[in-house]
């Protein structure tokens, strides 16, 4: 079976707030926090660790890949809040209902994982861009996707 990191404390917050459990809900908010902060702490860790070879001067995103930028568009924001929002009713009715498998966790958390991720390693990307090469199309286009992978993942989560 697979395991969502992220999914746990998403459902501690939310019946936490339910049942107006202040406990609950505020170790599920701290938790998730945690969750969020380590996951974009590995991203930013891996580019670290595959910034020395990347090259700017030739302005170009060599180390990203198509799927990396694409989540750096304003475009993929608004995909993201057009599955989302049906997706939270979906899963907050199967969690009512009581018909909800534990693929509801996984689907979450590989919804939300890879956008932090992201978000951490492109950042990571446009400030050692910024340090080495000043300000530049790539520095701006690092710090950009890091930006909305962000938003997307806040998005997502909520």
């Amino acid at each position: 079976m697979l395991v969502s990191p992220l999914m746990g404390p998403i459902l501690s917050l939310t019946f936490g707030v339910i049942i107006k459990d202040k406990l609950m809900t505020w170790k599920g908010f701290r938790t998730e926090v945690f969750g969020i902060f380590l996951t974009f702490v590995v991203g930013g860790l891996v580019g670290l660790f595959v910034a020395p070879f990347q090259d700017d001067t030739l302005l170009s995103t060599s180390m990203t890949s198509g799927e990396m930028n694409s989540r750096g568009t304003y475009g993929a924001l608004a995909a993201g809040a057009a599955i989302a929002a049906p997706s939270g009713m979906a899963v907050a009715l199967g969690v009512t209902a009581g018909s909800v498998n534990p693929l509801v966790g996984c689907a979450i958390s590989a919804a939300l994982l890879p956008p932090i991720v992201n978000s951490g390693m492109s950042t990571i990307l446009g400030i050692h861009s910024f340090v080495r090469y000043g300000h530049t199309a790539v520095t701006s286009h690092h710090l950009k996707v890091g930006y909305i992978s962000m938003l997307l993942s806040s998005l997502i989560g909520c």
